[in-house]
């Protein structure tokens, strides 16, 4: 499956003014997207599929540490919350090294340094 932000975002309000719903929203989306795609459980119930996410996933790999950190269910006090405390059955890279690909190749080994 291939994954490519839409051209108008649904909800822009909060990037009205200075282009910036073209210039960061669609890449933001993007990054969502990845995030909600593996927290769902979508890898989990179907674990052949793999998802091309355009653009780098909105430029993913310069947000891992903090997305990493917020996987830590028990330590932000969400763990069991029905909107904040969903976790994939796999570590998060598990998932982008193994389901994800961005822009032709999977990310590499370096890109996921923590």
């Amino acid at each position: 499956m291939f994954v490519h932000p839409a051209l108008k975002l649904n909800y822009s309000q909060q990037f009205d003014g200075f282009d910036t719903a073209r210039s960061v929203g669609r890449e933001f989306s993007l990054i969502m997207s990845t995030i909600r795609l593996i927290n769902s459980g979508v890898f989990d119930r179907h674990p052949n599929l793999i998802v091309h996410m355009a653009h780098l996933s909105g430029g993913i790999a310069s947000m891992l540490g903090r997305i990493r950190s917020y996987q830590d269910k028990n330590f932000w006090g969400t763990k069991g919350n029905p909107r904040h405390g969903m976790n994939p059955k796999k570590d998060f890279d598990d998932y982008l090294n193994n389901n994800m690909m961005f822009d032709h190749r999977r990310l590499c080994r370096c890109d996921l340094v923590r």
